[in-house]
């Protein structure tokens, strides 16, 4: 290191010191996700507002439901993370998310009664590519209760019957970008 970077350092350990410190006296100041498993201590994280655990491998585990006491979230990315099984309809609970990805996880997900969805009202982008919603019937009637919804992405979730048939009524008046592809 030069001493230009030396003194780049010392600057930044000043700055930061106080900080440092007084962030010093928290019990959790690192979080680990090894392959698998996630810690349950992620849900002490009660202020947490931007949540990305996409491109981890988690075996094909389930969505954690406690990840829906995390009332705070705004943003949740758990896409191409390795989970599978049925997503919790507890995920409803996070009524302040404005974001959501639960696509291409790649040992399959699926959603059979989306009842909880209409309850995420401020939600403008929803990512569930390739989750399977073929058993989901009322699907675009919970989608079209979204008021705020911007982004839409549902490609290949297996929703044959609402391509083969006419659209019903849409309340999606925001809506700026709709991707059905390889249904």
């Amino acid at each position: 290191m030069n001493d230009m970077g030396y003194y780049m350092y010392d600057y930044m350990y000043e700055y930061y010191s106080d900080y440092i410190d007084y962030y010093s006296d928290y019990k959790s100041r690192s979080l680990s996700l090894s392959v698998g498993e996630m810690s349950s201590s992620l849900a002490t994280l009660q202020h947490l507002r931007y949540l990305d655990l996409s491109w981890n491998d988690f075996n094909g585990t389930s969505i954690p439901v406690y990840l829906s006491s995390l009332k705070n979230l705004r943003y949740l990315n758990l896409s191409r993370a390795g989970f599978s099984g049925r997503i919790p309809s507890q995920l409803g609970n996070l009524s302040k998310l404005q974001y959501l990805d639960l696509s291409q996880n790649y040992y399959g997900s699926y959603i059979v009664d989306l009842a909880w969805l209409p309850r995420l009202s401020l939600l403008s982008d929803l990512d569930m590519s390739y989750v399977d919603l073929s058993s989901a019937r009322d699907w675009f009637q919970r989608v079209n209760m979204l008021p705020s919804l911007k982004v839409l992405h549902l490609s290949e979730c297996g929703l044959n019957s609402i391509l083969s048939g006419s659209i019903p009524h849409s309340n999606l008046t925001h809506l700026e970008v709709l991707d059905m592809s390889g249904n």
